[in-house]
């Protein structure tokens, strides 16, 4: 199953997102480390687009001064990049959610919000 087709988007949109980012872009009116804005931590929606198909949407969050953290959820999501550009392809897009899966898959993602978010002190160094 085409994934542009399942979601509704135009052929071809998800092959051709750009985003204009700037590595390292300092913090916005603010001393460094500091931000008057909250953090947002995003997670797409379990078995929807991956992260990166909201990409605009979160680089013009930062824009303003969020702090935004985003994360896949490895197994739910129908494909996945990590880190280091591999990925993987996981659940099929027309895959069957029970409520025991579901209810797997919420208590699966406290568990790695809670993880992304104890080591996120870390990443600001």
């Amino acid at each position: 199953m085409d994934p542009e087709d399942h979601w509704n988007f135009a052929a071809g949109a998800l092959s051709s997102l750009t985003s204009a980012l700037q590595e390292g872009a300092p913090f916005l009116g603010c001393a460094a480390g500091r931000s008057s804005y909250p953090t947002l931590n995003f997670g797409p929606r379990g078995g929807g687009p991956w992260v990166e198909t909201y990409t605009i949407l979160l680089s013009e969050l930062a824009s303003h001064g969020y702090t935004v953290g985003e994360l896949d959820h490895p197994y739910e999501q129908p494909f996945l990049r990590y880190p280091n550009g591999t990925g993987a392809y996981e659940l099929p897009l027309d895959f069957n959610y029970t409520m025991e899966i579901v209810e797997t898959i919420y208590e699966t993602r406290l568990e790695d919000t809670s993880a992304f978010l104890d080591s996120f002190p870390a990443l600001a160094v």
